[in-house]
């Protein structure tokens, strides 16, 4: 486990709700964390490396903003199990989590004229199959303590069609609906789940860095600010009104 700040435990906890970002990068990962660390909620992080933990604590700290950094990789569903039983142990339950490990890494891309079955369901696997192990992780404690939000960001190319995604945008509409449904299923126990719907490329983050570097793409999809997200994701979460919100980056 990687948690410690060399500072005690009274300095990297602000005593609040405990906010658990599971898939944390340098975009959309940190504005949510300071968002809501500003807001007086405690913050677990969690990234597949800790090669990032030192900065992403030192930048949280600058803005008077205690957190603890664990690594892990959260679409491993023993490693995910493994990493919020630290996180429970170390720092108390989960009484909010983003769920959003944005990659540069996945399965190829490819045009639905000339996707074959393997090719369609691959996507589907990497983006739908961790959600349910990220529920039954979180879900039963927040029912039984009757309160508590998931978030989870999924891509825009689940609500437009865009035909450059290709085998991403039937994965990504897969995900929309799992998340909307399940909204609808916990509501009534007290448990307010949000898609952040993306669509576009988030400013800050890898993608936008890998994209960067190829002329003409981010024009393409539109960049968007992680600040503008997180604060929508709060306002979701405090006002718990809302099951999606869409940020379109054209």
């Amino acid at each position: 486990m990687d948690h410690g700040t060399g500072q005690d435990a009274e300095s990297v906890t602000g005593g609040g709700e405990l906010l658990a970002v599971l898939g944390v990068g340098p975009g959309l990962g940190m504005s949510m964390a300071e968002r809501f660390g500003a807001e007086g909620h405690d913050l677990a992080l969690v990234s597949r490396s800790a090669a990032r933990h030192p900065s992403y604590r030192a930048r949280l700290a600058e803005r008077g903003i205690g957190s603890r950094t664990y690594a892990a990789d959260v679409n491993d569903p023993e490693d995910l199990h493994r990493v919020l039983a630290e996180i429970r142990a170390a720092q108390g339950p989960v009484g909010a989590a983003w769920f959003g490990p944005a990659s540069t890494e996945g399965p190829a891309i490819v045009p639905l004229p000339d996707a074959g079955p393997e090719a369609l369901l691959a996507p589907v696997r990497a983006l739908l199959a961790p959600l349910p192990h990220v529920v039954r992780e979180l879900v039963p404690d927040m029912v039984a303590r009757g309160r508590g939000t998931l978030f989870f960001g999924v891509g825009g190319s689940g609500l437009v069609p865009t035909p450059a995604l290709g085998t991403l945008a039937p994965a990504s509409a897969a995900a929309r609906m799992y998340v909307l449904t399940l909204a609808e299923t916990l509501g009534e126990k007290g448990v307010h789940v949000a898609a952040l719907t993306i669509g576009g490329v988030i400013a800050r983050g890898d993608i936008h860095r890998s994209l960067a570097a190829q002329p003409g793409l981010l024009d393409a999809f539109g960049t968007l600010d992680p600040d503008d997200i997180a604060a929508a994701a709060w306002e979701l979460h405090r006002e718990r009104d809302r099951h999606e919100v869409v940020f379109d980056g054209a």
